[in-house]
């Protein structure tokens, strides 16, 4: 193994480990809100399948900079960051999550950097930073779970803003074939990867409130599409988009449920291909111009930024 230097840091934060450790594997959270002041992620593309790869762009001196890194879960419950790209390449942080009580877990993190970092970045005062670094960073999480009430499995960003035209659309007197359309529509778009995690669950019952739809319904909903990625039926999701279309068409319910479908898929891991293809045939059943996809999708992401502001 070639020469490291190790920094490490800990910090008790004031919640059962379960949620401290789903706290730090929550990439969507840490997209939308911002969790660290100056940093901001994104999800890139993996090089393997289930690779779980991330963009993170800061600056130094005023320059922008990006590493990319990998998230794996070790056998022993760590949770690991590798850097495989940019500035910090060769970097590894370790995360352990020790119950000190029931809603209290000590966050133990251990940091190996390569001694061929230490010319570029910071120099003889690499040691010193990275352990700066660490402290900040846990105590920047230590704050969001505390004080700003993660919780996990909740749709990310700011849900409200994004859903405005869902919300214009149902004061101006929705008719109930057009509610149920948009939830609907939105369980066809986040099925369509065959996943449905807790955050896209969370945003279907969010849009079910706000249209006025019976939360038992929106749950049968979601069940009935999930069975369509079971069906060896290739078209079955083609089919299921033309008959919310016709509802969307007889309604005036087209944009609404394009926002409230893409909000759906963009809370968990951004936008798949397939999602995103079941959008543009949902659009294009529901009578909604193609070209127009792009800035709404675009708009929708934007609003969902910054959740705190």
């Amino acid at each position: 193994m070639p020469p490291s230097i190790v920094v490490n840091a800990s910090i008790r934060i004031e919640a059962p480990a379960d949620t401290v450790r789903a706290h730090y594997r929550d990439v969507d959270h840490h997209i939308r809100n911002r969790v660290h002041s100056g940093t901001t992620y994104e999800w890139a593309a993996p090089e393997r399948a289930g690779e779980r790869r991330v963009k993170r762009t800061f600056r130094i001196l005023g320059v922008v900079k990006h590493d990319w890194l990998v998230h794996e879960d070790t056998p022993d419950g760590r949770f690991v960051l590798r850097c495989v790209g940019g500035t910090h390449a060769g970097l590894v942080v370790a995360h352990e999550f020790a119950p000190l009580e029931p809603a209290a877990t000590e966050v133990r993190v251990s940091a190996r950097a390569p001694t061929t970092l230490v010319p570029e970045i910071l120099g003889p005062l690499l040691q010193l930073g990275l352990r700066l670094i660490l402290r900040r960073s846990l105590h920047e999480d230590k704050i969001d779970i505390e004080k700003r009430g993660y919780r996990h499995g909740r749709a990310a960003g700011n849900v409200a803003r994004a859903l405005a035209p869902v919300d214009e659309a149902v004061a101006m007197g929705l008719a109930p074939d057009g509610r149920r359309a948009i939830v609907s529509g939105a369980c066809l778009v986040a099925t369509a990867d065959g996943v449905v995690d807790d955050a896209e669950r969370d945003a279907i019952r969010i849009i079910a409130e706000k249209v006025g739809v019976n939360r038992a319904w929106a749950t049968r909903e979601i069940a009935r599409h999930e069975q369509l990625a079971r069906l060896p039926i290739t078209d079955a999701y083609a089919v299921r988009a033309d008959e919310i279309g016709r509802e969307l068409v007889a309604t005036c319910a087209a944009e609404p449920c394009l926002v409230a479908a893409a909000l759906a898929a963009l809370v968990s891991c951004g936008m798949s291909l397939s999602e995103l293809e079941v959008l543009r045939a949902l659009a294009s059943a529901g009578g909604y111009p193609e070209r127009k996809l792009p800035a709404l999708v675009a708009r929708l992401d934007a609003d969902l930024m910054n959740a705190r502001t």
